[in-house]
């Protein structure tokens, strides 16, 4: 087989995948992210819920009472820590784990800086993540819905090598921005 015969079969490859990929890989994530896109949404409401308990001034003290239970009740749903560092840490180390039980190498994560939201403070951290189809979806799923309350402010998606190898896996890179909320506590110091 000459190498002009070669590129041509390797071409025709190149497009059966693509083509396949357009037909039966692209619906399933559309569908994947318009299911992911719904579960952000009712944890935004939720979450908007949350601040509008937080911003009510209380006048009586059953009311304080109701609203500090309110907050307490959100803790499950917030990143870990009492201040942003402490909060980027959390939600790096959340992250690492994630990616770790989907099979999925963490090739860097940078935290951003944080900033205040009234009663919560919020963190976010700029990941990025090699692995298989199934493991990057995985950590998405896990991103968007399990605890604590994640939101994906920025996602990126390509493949390095499209045409890939015969009976090597897809290799895909993701590129994701997440951030969460955190109920930061003034420091105790005489």
């Amino acid at each position: 087989m000459t190498s002009k015969e070669r590129r041509a079969v390797t071409l025709g490859f190149g497009v059966l995948v693509v083509a396949w990929l357009g037909l039966r890989g692209l619906p399933a994530v559309v569908r994947l992210v318009g299911t992911l896109h719904n579960v952000a949404l009712d944890r935004m409401a939720m979450l908007q819920r949350a601040r509008d308990v937080a911003a009510a001034t209380p006048t009586e003290r059953d009311s304080l009472t109701k609203i500090l239970s309110a907050i307490v009740a959100l803790a499950p749903a917030l990143v870990d820590g009492t201040s942003g560092p402490d909060a980027q840490a959390s939600l790096a180390g959340w992250l690492s784990a994630t990616a770790n039980r989907q099979r999925v190498k963490v090739l860097k994560l940078d935290p951003l800086p944080d900033s205040a939201a009234g009663v919560f403070g919020r963190v976010a951290v700029h990941g990025e993540f090699e692995g298989d189809v199934h493991g990057l979806v995985g950590v998405l799923r896990s991103i968007e819905t399990q605890m604590p309350l994640l939101t994906v402010n920025t996602l990126a998606v390509d493949a390095a090598d499209p045409v890939g190898h015969r009976g090597a896996p897809e290799v895909l890179h993701l590129e994701a921005t997440v951030s969460g909320f955190y109920l930061p506590r003034a420091s105790t110091r005489p």
